[in-house]
């Protein structure tokens, strides 16, 4: 998902909330706090030609309070929680983007993988709680979708939801990969089983029937050579995926 349709998203909330929030009140401040905290650190970093890593003391604390899924509450979401899930996924971009456009200091000897590799420990933590966060942003973008007039369900909104599941897609397919690979520690496939676990039906609940059938087959490679520490995120998204029901934007015409 692209930063302008993120801002576009974030341009649709002058409509009135449709029920009660269910983002945290304290939420987006922690959130906010964390974010700026981060940044600063990454900044910093970037003078010193590194990151802010989660094993060090100091900024470990810092990105995990960026990382608390908490600060997402739980659903259902609704035009409520718009503004605050956007501005949250939009923060989650950019430190991405940091960690993965990183570039170190010349004559560091490359390492398999790159800075996949090189940052997995804040990579992983990333992905789960985007994942966690776009997950919530699709059901709220949808239930407003869903309660708006006929005449305006065609407009930018309607435009927006295939590209917050393609974002999906996208973070469950990279999370299969980190899966698959032989580099990673049973600490880090707790934590993407955590985020599979937790969010298996919704991402389910976000596909076509024809999209869920080709993610079924990548997670089924995978499991077959999963650690056991993923095992159980894994059969919970499989499970997910192998429903016949196509409810929500599952449904979407």
């Amino acid at each position: 998902m692209t930063r302008p349709h993120l801002i576009l998203l974030a341009c649709l909330l002058a409509a009135p909330a449709l029920s009660r929030a269910e983002v945290p009140p304290d939420g987006a401040a922690r959130q906010a706090a964390a974010a700026t905290e981060v940044d600063a650190l990454i900044q910093d970093g970037k003078a010193r030609q590194t990151l802010p890593r989660l094993a060090d003391p100091r900024n470990g604390p810092v990105l995990r309070r960026l990382w608390d899924t908490t600060t997402l509450g739980k659903p259902p979401y609704t035009a409520a929680d718009l503004r605050t899930l956007t501005v949250s996924i939009d923060r989650q971009t950019r430190v991405l983007e940091a960690y993965s456009h990183y570039v170190p200091p010349p004559g560091t000897p490359p390492i398999p993988g790159g800075n996949d590799a090189r940052f997995a420990d804040e990579m992983c933590q990333a992905a789960a709680f985007t994942l966690a966060n776009a997950t919530a942003l699709l059901e709220a973008a949808y239930n407003v979708w869903q309660k708006s007039p006929g005449e305006t369900r065609a407009g930018p909104l309607a435009k927006l939801l295939p590209d917050v599941q393609r974002a999906v897609d996208l973070l469950v397919s990279a999370i299969l990969d980190s899966l698959s690979s032989p580099g990673l520690t049973p600490a880090n496939a707790a934590v993407l089983n955590q985020a599979l676990e937790r969010q298996g039906k919704a991402v389910a609940a976000s596909m076509t029937l024809a999209n869920r059938a080709k993610l079924q087959q990548k997670a089924a490679a995978v499991a077959r050579k999963a650690p056991a520490e993923a095992r159980t995120g894994l059969a919970t998204l499989m499970a997910a995926l192998d429903s016949p029901t196509c409810e929500g934007f599952c449904a979407m015409k």
